[in-house]
């Protein structure tokens, strides 16, 4: 498997990295800790972040992960700043399994295109943490009432 080509196909050759997005969002809020279940193999996250944890269940993400050495490649090739590139790959399915996770100790939740992650995620989220979302499968509205003052 080359990874880099691989990683170019998904996200890069085609406008996905989001890169820039992340830097955004790292300097108007100072987050550091991130979680991004239904990840696949979207790692720009970490060419941002000091900490990244994917989450993911299909087979092709835990393929790419499982080669360390090629993805923390492709993390400092693509890293902005001094960053520390640490990830960890954690092979879950979100929805059914419990993430061996502490509640309450990310600062960021990413969800794209991904689908319940808000309900099954948001408990991962610190107070005053955010969620990225786009609507693809009504995230963004489901992250707009959980921040709603009568649900926090």
């Amino acid at each position: 498997m080359n990874h880099n080509k691989l990683y170019n196909n998904h996200y890069t050759d085609i406008g996905f990295d989001r890169t820039n997005l992340f830097e955004f969002i790292k300097k108007v809020f100072h987050s550091e800790k991130v979680l991004y279940p239904g990840s696949s193999i979207h790692i720009s996250p970490s060419f941002v972040f000091k900490q990244v944890i994917y989450v993911d269940k299909s087979k092709g993400a835990a393929d790419f992960f499982a080669d360390n050495q090629e993805v923390s490649k492709i993390i400092e090739k693509n890293k902005r700043g001094p960053v520390s590139g640490y990830y960890e790959f954690l092979a879950h399915d979100y929805i059914n399994e419990h993430l061996p996770l502490r509640d309450n100790s990310f600062d960021l939740l990413i969800s794209l295109y991904a689908d319940n992650i808000i309900d099954y995620c948001r408990r991962y989220v610190r107070d005053k943490g955010i969620i990225i979302s786009n609507n693809f499968h009504d995230e963004a509205v489901k992250a707009v009432k959980y921040n709603e003052p009568e649900n926090l």
